[in-house]
């Protein structure tokens, strides 16, 4: 039997790590190209920025710093002092401005706002309710205080309910009615 030949496993991860090397390199030159391009591209949007603003972005930063160190000082100082002093009287009930006093006379205040409001309404609400109810019971007072509609009015009728006349009447002569020819 023959012996058999082992592989090169140096040569093959040389070959591994050239080839790994070179893959970098590349990619480092495409990574410079495509920087150059970016950055050209920066730099002309830079210049069209400094055109409309009339400066450039070194001096406005400049100029923004300054205004923003000059400015923060005062502010700090007027609002660390309103911080330091700022007590919220929730609790503090005696104080005629603290904010629960404040707070439950908006809150009365509402309050009596509500009611007014919706007394007014039940007061509309029940004239016209009762000025409803009403016109019914006019309409048929004026109807049974007329005599021509109610005869409790009319004298004639009265002597007519208090003696009613004798209707007298002969059978005979109605017999013609209820006879039938059968």
């Amino acid at each position: 039997m023959g012996a058999r030949q082992q592989p090169d496993y140096a040569g093959m991860a040389r070959s591994a790590v050239n080839d790994a090397l070179n893959k970098q390199q590349e990619l480092a030159k495409d990574i410079l190209a495509r920087a150059e391009t970016y950055e050209a591209k920066r730099e002309t949007s830079q210049a069209e920025l400094d055109k409309l603003f009339g400066r450039t972005g070194t001096q406005a930063r400049t100029e923004y710093e300054t205004r923003f160190a000059s400015g923060i000082p005062s502010l700090t100082s007027e609002y660390e002092a309103k911080q330091k002093g700022f007590k919220p009287g929730l609790l503090d009930l005696q104080t005629p401005g603290s904010s629960f006093n404040l707070l439950a006379d908006v809150l009365r205040g509402s309050a009596k706002e509500y009611t007014t409001g919706m007394d007014q309404a039940s007061t509309r609400a029940q004239s016209r309710l009762y000025q409803t109810l009403a016109a019914p019971v006019a309409g048929f007072e004026a109807i049974a205080n007329r005599p021509t509609f109610n005869k409790l009015y009319d004298p004639t009728y009265m002597e007519l309910a208090k003696k009613p006349p004798t209707v007298s009447s002969d059978v005979d002569s109605f017999r013609s009615l209820y006879t039938y020819n059968v």
